[in-house]
């Protein structure tokens, strides 16, 4: 059996605080062949800040550096507890990845030589399957967000970044916020929704009842829907034009 359901998220700077309102924990599921499987369609929705031009990019971000990922430092739960944000929510989970960054540039605002960047790689949600003695039953899960790209390590990006200074975590300015500088002297703007090239393979989750397993497909409207912009550019062109922008 097939279904398709809708999931909204929130803008990228706010969505911590919108994540407080997720009220069941999601985490891994173990298969079981001998329950009902049920595959479901969640189309996400996002309202998130989009940049289409280098000039854009460089007015919104906080913080602007170059630098290399150097390694995957750990995962964290970006849901927050209520009454002290700076516990996690011992209910609900939704996953951030941490990266450590080497700066070797600042281009605006302040920031160290060492930073920690964090990815929102997943989402707590919860699937509504129906009600049992007139309660409703929703089976929790996992949703990967459509906006987490692996860095390639030791590689040349330029970062357009918010800062948290709680956490002192460095985290995304909006879509798009990272620009690879390839060995060749091309640059690339790593972002889903940006450009036609070949897209990942479909986000999946599973979420499970005590009755059924439900297999979740993630349909994303917004993927390769804004033009690439940087693709024309060289990765000296790129530099030239942050520069002028910030002058």
């Amino acid at each position: 059996m097939k279904r398709h359901v809708s999931f909204f998220a929130l803008p990228l700077p706010i969505i911590l605080a919108a994540l407080l309102l997720l009220p069941q924990q999601g985490g891994p599921v173990q298969t079981e062949p001998d329950l009902p499987t049920e595959e479901v369609t969640v189309s996400f929705y996002a309202d998130y800040p989009t940049y289409p031009s280098l000039e854009q990019m460089c007015d919104a971000a906080d913080i602007i550096v170059t630098g290399q990922y150097t390694e995957y430092l750990s995962s964290w739960n970006m849901n927050r507890d209520a009454s002290d944000p700076s516990k996690e929510d011992p209910n609900t989970y939704s996953e951030g990845r941490l990266y450590a960054f080497q700066v070797d540039q600042v281009l605006k605002g302040q920031a160290p030589e060492a930073i920690t960047v964090n990815k929102q790689y997943s989402l707590g949600a919860r699937y509504y399957v129906g009600q049992v003695d007139g309660e409703h039953v929703y089976a929790p899960y996992q949703m990967p967000t459509p906006y987490c790209i692996e860095p390639e390590y030791g590689r040349s990006y330029i970062l357009f970044l918010s800062y948290d200074p709680q956490f002192d975590h460095y985290f995304a300015v909006g879509e798009p916020w990272e620009i690879l500088l390839r060995p060749d002297g091309s640059a690339e703007l790593k972002s889903l929704i940006f450009g036609d090239g070949p897209q990942a393979a479909p986000l999946s989750a599973e979420a499970k009842t005590e009755d059924a397993i439900y297999r979740i497909i993630v349909e994303n409207d917004d993927i390769g829907r804004y033009e690439d912009f940087i693709a024309p550019l060289s990765a000296e062109q790129v530099m030239e034009q942050i520069r002028s922008a910030l002058s």
